[in-house]
């Protein structure tokens, strides 16, 4: 089974069995975009126009320390790692939300899609057809099936 994910990779449920090794697939994009603040709100630059990010609360629990709290915005592109990444130690990392640009993360991981019903399809299958249906949805990681 794949981590965090209730699938079979390798199986076979009476029919047909099925195997699967991971392909170190291109799946995600890193994005430059264009900020500004102005008032309390965080925009970005997107075909022309200054559009609000959106924002989310999220706290995040660390054993033997308090919770952190952080605001996460997101532009179209997925949420800005700016303030993640924290103080700029590297050349490489981006710089503070001030500097007035902010590198969006978008990955096949964050889209919805059926790969949790890919992997059930999967293990129900009775033909190849059926079989290949399912694999079709399976799309939130690269596979060789």
């Amino acid at each position: 089974s794949i981590a965090g994910l209730p699938g079979v990779v390798a199986g076979f449920n009476g029919k047909l069995a099925w195997g699967m090794t991971m392909v170190l697939g291109d799946n995600q994009d890193l994005y430059l975009e264009q900020l500004r603040r102005q008032g309390n709100r965080l925009y970005y630059l997107a075909d022309g126009k200054w559009q609000p990010t959106r924002e989310r609360q999220e706290t995040f629990f660390i054993k033997g320390q308090r919770p952190i709290r952080e605001v996460i915005h997101e532009t179209r592109h997925g949420p800005l790692l700016n303030s993640a990444l924290g103080e700029r130690k590297n050349i490489l990392q981006p710089l503070p939300l001030k500097s007035g640009y902010g590198l969006a993360y978008r990955s096949i991981q964050q889209e919805a899609d059926k790969t949790l019903d890919g992997f059930f399809d999967l293990s129900r299958a009775k033909t190849i057809e059926q079989a290949f249906d399912a694999t079709r949805e399976i799309r939130a990681m690269p596979l060789n099936i």
